[in-house]
């Protein structure tokens, strides 16, 4: 093939210089010039006007209406609405009155009754009797407990007057004493009567900064069989008022007290002036203020003077609505009566250690505290709380052996009261409840030797069941560790061992207006003491019926 191309090349070559040889006599001008064409542009020339197009012109028409003048004539159409109808049963009827009538073992009757009006716009009233008594086990072991209420409220545009009326008889016996001592009634048997009548008017808030009032007006007799009176009157105002986000409070009383006894009777006056301010924001608030007490006493005029005790409190919401940590400072003047003492112990005389007449008041002069509470989901709560106290007469409880009875003690010196205290409660709507408390407290004593008959620790244990809205359980258990008692007349410190009382109750609701319950009581049968030489009630059970009308 090369050869070929060869051969080719080598004839177009021969044939071209015999042209050229052909042709070398002619004479030409003409020179051919052979090169690489290479085309180029030249600039364009711009014309340096901007076109200006005439602005073409518009008219809108112009529309010209006529409307004719003439009156359109309607006729109204009128259609009667149908009222609407409520019904019959606007409200549901109130079964307002119920009564409870039961029986226990060692012989223990019990009644309840309580009537009550209806719905009324412009008044409310009431009245309640209740008694329980029993045998008990022992000689002389013996309560009644016997109470009569009434109470009315009247309502008008501007506010409400209330007012209550108590009447209470209650029995107890006197006896703590030795099995070869044979005591007589007469010698045991102590009857309190009580009479106590309250007036108060509260006005209507409208809006929320608007003044806010209650007025109470107090007046009560406490008396016994040993010659042993009560008399205590109090007025009191309670006053609240919100200004530019701030609230401001002040509650303050007037107080007049006579204690009697057989052979002679004293007064004690006192004026309390307690202001506070209180101030909220979303993540924390402040409280403060203090607490004044003017207090003049003609049997023990060292007990007279004014008592000045700062209050504050500021809390920090560390979860809105979940967690909150608050701390604190107060103090207060306590006002102990023949009657608040004998409540808390009715085994006592009324007389005191350190005196053959008279009550000490108890001033807790400070107390500084500090607490967490919150939740731990939609259903429980919770709450620590921890303070430290400093109290002068400060009220503990010993045993007379001359009497047989339970003596007021003292300590008129210094008083450190340490508190911490842990509470759990969770919820099931109204299914379930349960409740647990655990409250520790440590003494430090100035003038006693420990802190006669009190305990240094609690616990409390609620709990409630509701069982398809027929059956209603509860138990209830309740401890109290060891505790030192002192018998006075001999000088001598008893241990008093620990307690348990663990207490059942059922309830069964045949209809909305009848129910049966049953009560056992301490079902463990712990005769523990609670005070020395006074023994509780072993297992002991109540049942019986109720009836609402």
């Amino acid at each position: 093939m090369k050869k070929i191309l060869f051969i080719i090349c080598l004839i177009l070559v021969v044939l071209n210089v015999s042209a050229q040889q052909k042709d070398s006599l002619i004479k030409a001008n003409e020179i051919e010039v052979i090169k690489t064409f290479k085309p180029t542009l030249s600039d364009a020339i711009k014309i340096p006007v901007n076109p200006n197009p005439e602005t073409p012109e518009s008219t809108m028409p112009e529309f010209k209406y006529k409307q004719p003048e003439q009156q359109y004539q309607t006729l109204p159409t009128m259609y009667a609405i149908k009222p609407i109808s409520l019904g019959t049963a606007l409200l549901p009827k109130l079964k307002n009155n119920y009564t409870r009538m039961g029986f226990g073992n060692y012989v223990t009757p019990m009644f309840e009754m309580y009537l009550t009006s209806l719905r009324n716009k412009n008044w409310q009233g009431g009245v309640f009797a209740k008694h329980l008594s029993s045998k008990g086990d022992e000689a002389f072991n013996n309560f009644s407990n016997n109470t009569l209420y009434a109470f009315g409220k009247r309502f008008f545009d501007a506010g409400s007057i209330s007012a209550d009326a108590y009447y209470y008889r209650n029995v107890a016996y006197l006896y703590g004493y030795p099995k070869e001592v044979k005591p007589t009634e007469d010698t045991s048997k102590l009857v309190y009567n009580t009479i106590d009548v309250k007036l108060a008017y509260e006005n209507k808030v409208k809006d929320s900064n608007d003044l806010s009032l209650k007025i109470n007006a107090n007046y009560y007799n406490y008396n016994n069989n040993r010659e042993v009176t009560d008399n205590d009157f109090l007025a009191a105002g309670i006053f609240s008022k919100r200004y530019v986000g701030v609230l401001f409070d002040l509650k303050t009383a007037i107080n007049i007290n006579n204690t009697g006894y057989k052979d002679f009777s004293y007064n004690r006056t006192y004026f309390d002036f307690n202001p506070r301010v209180t101030l909220n924001d979303v993540d924390f608030y402040l409280k403060g203020g203090f607490n004044l007490t003017y207090m003049s006493d003609s049997n023990k005029s060292e007990q007279s003077g004014v008592f000045f005790y700062p209050v504050a409190e500021a809390g920090y919401h560390i979860i809105k609505e979940k967690l909150t940590t608050y701390a604190g400072l107060t103090g207060d003047y306590k006002k102990n009566t023949f009657r608040s003492i004998s409540s808390e112990n009715p085994f006592t005389l009324g007389r005191s250690d350190s005196a053959l007449h008279g009550i000490y008041n108890t001033n807790k002069q400070i107390e500084f505290y500090l607490g967490l509470k919150g939740s731990l989901g939609k259903r429980t709560f919770f709450s620590i709380y921890g303070s430290v106290a400093n109290y002068e007469n400060m009220l503990f409880f010993g045993y007379e052996s001359g009497r047989y009875s339970q003596l007021p003690l003292y300590d008129t010196g210094r008083v450190t009261l340490t508190t911490m205290q842990l509470e759990l409660n969770h919820h099931f709507g109204e299914k379930f409840r349960t409740g647990l408390t655990l409250t520790n407290y440590g003494y430090s004593m100035e003038k006693l030797g420990q802190p006669y008959s009190k305990p240094s620790f609690e616990a409390k244990w609620n709990n409630c069941l509701n069982l398809a809205e027929k059956f209603l359980f509860r138990l209830d258990l309740f401890y109290m560790n060891e505790r030192t008692a002192f018998n006075y007349t001999d000088k001598k410190e008893v241990k008093l061992n620990a307690m348990v009382d663990a207490n059942f109750a059922i309830d069964y609701r045949y209809n909305k207006h009848v129910s049966a319950f049953l009560n056992i009581n301490n079902f463990a049968n712990n005769q523990y003491q609670r005070w020395l030489n006074y023994n509780v009630y072993g297992f002991n059970l109540l049942g019986g019926m109720t009836f609402t009308f």
